[in-house]
């Protein structure tokens, strides 16, 4: 038997597993152990379950307006006399279109419609990027000159 390790001596007594059916090689009683299989596989188990409350977690409303919350505080400190008029329209118009697709019905094919002459200076980007924050995708193509989200889409605009 050989090992990978120096963990044995020539001459050092050894007890060894042997499969009498020869479908496994010889172990010594530590290599054939299961524990570090299960500990593993449990650590690995807690990882993914962690990981999937942390993303539960980032995607909730609760974070989502916190992290608006955050960049309002940021425009406002960079701005301590009030955000420029160009600035100040465009957060009105984001706020707008927010109410909007929370508010507004959805049609027979599940798509809340908006009209962009609303939002003038608010990208097709932008809007996706919102409707995207609130959990909605934006719809690329065959839009007939308005704006159409859901939850499902045929074609997706990017929201970055």
């Amino acid at each position: 038997m050989e090992t990978m390790s120096d963990r044995y001596d020539v001459g050092d007594v050894l007890t060894v597993v042997e499969d009498p059916e020869g479908k496994l090689g010889p172990q010594t009683p530590g290599q054939a152990d299961a524990t570090g299989d299960v500990a593993g596989a449990g650590a690995f188990g807690l990882v993914a379950l962690g990981a999937v409350g942390w993303m539960t977690w980032r995607g909730s409303d609760t974070a989502k307006r916190r992290d608006r919350q955050k960049l309002l505080a940021a425009k406002r400190k960079a701005y301590p006399n009030g955000l420029p008029d160009h600035m100040a329209q465009n957060e009105q118009q984001e706020e707008k279109l927010r109410e909007a697709l929370r508010t507004f019905p959805a049609d027979r094919r599940g798509y809340i419609k908006v009209q962009p002459g609303w939002y003038p200076d608010v990208s097709l980007e932008r809007a996706a990027r919102i409707a995207w924050e609130m959990g909605l995708r934006a719809e690329a193509a065959g839009n007939r000159g308005s704006w159409r989200f859901g939850e499902t889409v045929m074609e997706e605009v990017p929201h970055d």
